[in-house]
């Protein structure tokens, strides 16, 4: 019997995994799809399962639509997020007539908060949580722990379609661990994950790790809330990466304030060479109302420290949290240009369903769901949120290809990578002029 893990086509290439749900920009580059993955694991023991990830094959939907009439699968898992959420429903609907047997599972953070209010019928079940769950029951089984997964199945994805820009390599996901502890109020993953930290063992990690070599892939972005919220656990990675010999090169985030010079340091010996760090605001009175919960200075200290490491770093704000002014955008601007980052991110606060956020914010929405992006002002805010971004962007990057810059990008991926650095500086400098 046929079945189907569906990523719905849409007019923009997009991120669409977990609290990450946001158009591609810049030096970022689209998810190998490791939920499907997982999903197309559980599944395929009892099914005939296919990945389609429409967004990456830039499908149309005229496309799908003849395929689902032809084919017509016992089931399809369903991909949505709440940019995308409304266009993926639109699709279900016309499935729906298409194929008269075919049930549907929705997924998602948006989903996931609207579950009980959606009603398509009884063909149509949108998924509380974690959607695994859900494909262990179709497959008989109860009370799976997330150490036990299966490997995804990324057998049935074209590893082709996802590429780290600056190496034009690909790369896939490997996810350590789900649940964050914390309680940022723009974040939806403790919603979504819970907040019990649950990590895989190392040794599964490491067998994964072999797992995607054998695929001919030898970069990985490790995929967590937090991957070095638990310091010994990362540590105890990295000294069985260095004592197997595994030749990888790896991508992970952080906190600023779970990272120290030691644990850096290995982590570059075991072959991380680039960190993103959620810094959101240099102002501490901001950071303690979103919840956020660190001493601003130790960015500058971490940012420092992965320097020390020879690690590059991208740092990630948050432009109109609760209580922002223009002063205080404008010194987190200035902020994000002198701690020494390599790569800095600009989002526009955006209260999605599911954060803290969105509750306090949730009555004073002015737009659909289709524009709940980071780069557009959702909310009835008084400041200039997309000029501020696009300033941002454009005080960050203009120096960016300086030769400084340059020397450090060559230093940490090689000389052989300078064709792919430039390409990728092309591609993100006609990118930036959106901004």
């Amino acid at each position: 019997m046929k079945a189907w893990i569906l990523n719905p086509p849409f007019s923009k290439e997009m991120i669409k995994e977990g609290r990450c749900e946001q158009e591609v920009s810049l030096f970022q580059t689209n998810y190998p799809p490791f939920t499907m993955g997982y999903l197309a694991a559980i599944i395929r023991t009892k099914y005939d399962v296919e990945i389609i990830d429409s967004i990456a094959e830039k499908h149309s939907k005229k496309y799908i639509c003849d395929k689902i009439n032809l084919e017509k699968p016992k089931f399809v898992f369903v991909n949505t997020t709440t940019p995308t959420f409304d266009s993926d429903i639109d699709l279900v609907k016309n499935f729906l007539n298409l194929s008269k047997k075919t049930k549907f599972y929705i997924y998602g953070v948006h989903a996931s908060y609207f579950s009980k209010s959606m009603k398509l019928g009884n063909r149509v079940n949108f998924i509380i949580g974690e959607p695994e769950k859900k494909a262990f029951e179709l497959i008989g089984k109860q009370n799976v722990d997330f150490k036990d997964f299966p490997f995804p199945a990324w057998n049935l994805i074209d590893l082709m379609k996802y590429k780290i820009a600056l190496k034009n390599k690909p790369f896939l996901i490997v996810q350590t661990s789900r649940g964050c502890p914390y309680s940022c109020s723009f974040c939806t993953a403790p919603f979504y994950y819970g907040k019990k930290y649950r990590k895989r063992d190392v040794k599964n990690v490491i067998e994964e790790i072999k797992y995607v070599k054998s695929l001919g892939v030898n970069d990985i972005l490790f995929y967590s809330e937090i991957f070095t919220f638990d310091q010994n656990y990362v540590m105890e990675i990295c000294r069985e990466i260095i004592k197997q010999k595994i030749k990888i090169s790896w991508m992970c985030n952080s906190r600023v304030d779970t990272v120290n010079l030691k644990l850096l340091k290995l982590m570059k010996k075991a072959g991380c060479w680039l960190i993103s760090y959620g810094i959101e605001s240099s102002n501490q009175e901001l950071l303690n109302i979103s919840k956020k919960n660190y001493n601003c200075e130790l960015a500058k200290v971490a940012i420092l420290m992965t320097k020390k490491a020879k690690i590059l770093s991208i740092g990630h704000f948050i432009l109109g949290l609760s209580g922002e002014t223009k002063k205080s955008i404008k010194s987190t601007i200035l902020y994000s240009k002198k701690i020494g980052l390599d790569f800095a991110f600009y989002y526009n606060a955006t209260p999605f369903p599911g954060s803290d956020l969105y509750e306090e914010k949730k009555d004073e929405i002015i737009s659909n769901w289709q524009n709940f992006e980071y780069g557009n002002n959702i909310t009835n805010s008084k400041l200039d949120l997309n000029k501020f971004q696009s300033y941002a962007y454009r005080s960050f990057y203009i120096n960016f290809f300086r030769i400084p810059t340059i020397y450090k990008l060559i230093n940490v991926l090689g000389v052989n990578q300078i064709p792919n650095i430039a390409n990728a500086g092309v591609r993100s400098l006609l990118k930036l002029r959106k901004f």
